[in-house]
């Protein structure tokens, strides 16, 4: 779906692949679960012996309604980070496939192009979310420590790149594969990546349609560059927001008003995305 014909459909090309066999893909979702469950059980072993930390926060919370500024808020970002180490070592075991393809159907990794849709999203957030946030009086509350804003700079990122990986790559690649139709897999991917979020029926709504547009662009654009340059984009903005002024975390409980702002805004940068991209060189990733 790409503008240069020559570039394979990221979501579909993986069946084409030598060696390829329908289980596999369901062999390396198989596996990724279980490492994942091990490497969960290693950080609950670490984070148990790290002073200072509320472990019952942790344990009893989800990310989204944590203090995302807290150092138990940003932990619990390391159990989505390790989703990265999980499918990396199945795809290995499995010998699906080589682990790049997961990224992308091009050659490699552009992070060109991941840093140019990172500047879209980030300045169509400002000027929609934080700028009106600042003009309705807004006032500054630095809640960052030092330490907390570094790692919120690391892992914010990390964890984007891994819901991408996990949902537009493992997941909707798996259903691209078995099915061959992209907007189906788009869709399973995308139910699949709203039952993770812990909102309310608004809320998963919500992350229903961020799911559709990511996976829209990741397969437009040819890879997860894109998608998770928008992604953290959004992360990272809002964290910044809770660091810096008195914004509160996300919560579970999402408005109806909220629901329409989130869709509406999520909607927008897409389309202003896919249009530069088709009308522009701009974000040309060749």
């Amino acid at each position: 779906m790409s503008k240069n014909s020559s570039i394979k459909d990221y979501i579909t090309f993986t069946r084409d692949l030598e060696g390829y066999k329908w289980y596999k893909p369901l062999l390396t979702i198989i596996l990724s679960f279980i490492f994942y469950m091990i490497f969960t059980l290693i950080i609950l072993v670490i984070l148990e012996g790290t002073p200072g930390l509320n472990h019952a926060a942790l344990l009893s919370s989800k990310y989204e309604s944590l203090n995302a500024t807290s150092i138990e808020g940003l932990s619990s970002f390391l159990y989505i980070v390790i989703i990265i180490p999980s499918i990396f070592l199945a795809s290995k075991i499995t010998r699906d496939r080589p682990f790049s393809t997961y990224l992308t159907s091009r050659e490699k990794w552009n992070w060109v192009l991941f840093l140019k849709s990172f500047l879209i999203g980030a300045v169509i957030l400002i000027l929609f979310m934080v700028l009106p946030e600042v003009i309705h009086g807004t006032k500054i509350k630095i809640t960052f420590t030092i330490v907390t804003f570094i790692l919120a700079i690391i892992l914010i990122p990390l964890q984007c790149f891994s819901e991408e990986l996990a949902f537009r790559g493992l997941f909707m690649q798996s259903f691209g594969a078995w099915f061959k139709i992209p907007i189906l897999a788009i869709i399973l991917q995308s139910i699949i990546f709203m039952l993770g979020h812990p909102y309310n029926l608004l809320g998963q709504i919500g992350i229903f349609v961020t799911g559709i547009c990511y996976g829209l662009v990741a397969w437009k654009m040819d890879g997860l560059e894109v998608s998770s340059g928008m992604h953290t984009a959004n992360n990272l903005l809002l964290m910044l927001a809770m660091g810096f002024f008195q914004v509160d975390a996300v919560p579970t409980n999402v408005s109806l008003i909220g629901a329409i702002s989130d869709i509406a805004l999520v909607i927008g940068t897409t389309a202003v995305i896919l249009i530069i991209y088709y009308k522009t060189n701009w974000l040309n990733a060749e």
